[in-house]
């Protein structure tokens, strides 16, 4: 994407084969690995909505590394200390 945003503002014209080639060019690059998980990756990992997430990252029940990425042990751990049990939802299907 940068390489996109460089061409755009160098004012170099491009056809829209090479802003495709620059984009696929971008994507191939490697992507900056996370130390832990991210949001989504969390949610799926506790069952959790991506909200619900979020919500409990601003309630401090998530540990989250210096690159922003979810460190899932120490959440987990943290989640099942801070959270109260009657404020769950209740299974309301029978057997």
């Amino acid at each position: 994407m940068f390489l996109i945003a460089e061409s755009l503002l160098s004012g170099t014209q491009s056809t829209g084969t090479d802003l495709h080639s620059l984009y696929h060019q971008s994507l191939e690059a490697s992507p900056v690995a996370l130390e832990g998980m991210s949001e989504l990756e969390y949610s799926a990992h506790s069952g959790l909505s991506r909200g619900a997430v979020q919500k409990a990252r601003k309630a401090g029940r998530l540990v989250v590394y210096g690159d922003g990425s979810i460190n899932a042990a120490v959440s987990n751990a943290r989640r099942a200390e801070m959270t109260d049990p009657d404020q769950q939802r209740r299974c309301t299907g029978g057997d």
